[in-house]
């Protein structure tokens, strides 16, 4: 029997616990943007009642947020330069555009 798969090893890597909250709070706000830091803050709190973070940890976490959305805007504009007629990536776009905007009109220190 033969088969085909693809392995992700990017869990493998060993990295700061606080960027599984960035990246999952930035994920949420492309799903939902009416309330961004309710949905921040629910996912800390079920991500502490867990696993516990430092304040350092902690504090780092909106940054982390503002960082993954405009990586993710850049990442799709670049995209549309060599695929300028791709549908999917002008709905990525409409996505990554409002993420970004909701991300960076908090400031940071209230984030």
């Amino acid at each position: 029997m033969s088969g085909a798969g693809v392995i992700d090893f990017g869990d493998l890597v060993r990295t700061w616990r606080a960027s599984d909250v960035a990246i999952t709070i930035c994920a949420l706000l492309s799903k939902d943007h009416r309330n961004p830091l309710r949905i921040a803050s629910d996912v800390l709190a079920g991500f502490l009642a867990e696993c516990p973070l430092d304040p350092t940890e902690v504090s780092a976490i909106w940054p982390m947020v503002t960082a993954r959305a405009c990586v993710g805007l850049a990442s799709t504009l670049h995209q549309l330069t060599t695929e300028p007629d791709n549908p999917y990536l002008h709905e990525n776009l409409a996505v990554d555009t409002m993420v970004f905007e909701l991300v960076e009109s908090i400031p940071l220190p209230l984030g």
